[in-house]
């Protein structure tokens, strides 16, 4: 039972992945199009340019996600709330399980363009 929902888990997290490349590789596809000669090699290195931003995202959402939840201030007022002990855990729980779910994410849409780039390098070569 348990390896069923983490098996569909990881298949729902590729799949939204896959639906993220598939954004973004239509914008490097028109920047080849447009501002390179039109060589595999350029398209290459547009999909792995466009891979390493995407995977450089995700750092930045994981960091970003660190700074916020470390904040003495934040902490600080999260602390006198009126919310009881249990409740704030289960909050930040979520927080940082969504912040881990959109890393991971973002990493994989990158990883994902930058292995069709080495494919289309060695295809081209």
């Amino acid at each position: 039972m348990v390896k069923a929902e983490l098996l569909s888990g990881i298949l729902n997290l590729l799949k939204k992945a896959l639906i993220m490349d598939a954004i973004a590789i239509p914008f490097m596809l028109v920047y080849w199009w447009f501002k390179t000669s039109h060589t595999v090699s350029d398209l290459s290195n547009c999909l792995t340019i466009g891979g390493v931003i995407l995977i450089i995202i995700s750092f930045l959402f994981y960091k970003g996600s660190r700074l916020g939840s470390g904040d003495f201030i934040y902490q600080y007022s999260r602390s006198v709330s009126s919310m009881g002990t249990a409740e704030r855990h289960k909050q930040d729980w979520e927080h940082n399980v969504k912040s881990y779910f959109h890393t991971v994410l973002f990493f994989l849409a990158g990883a994902i363009s930058l292995i069709l780039g080495i494919v289309a390098y060695d295809v081209g070569s």
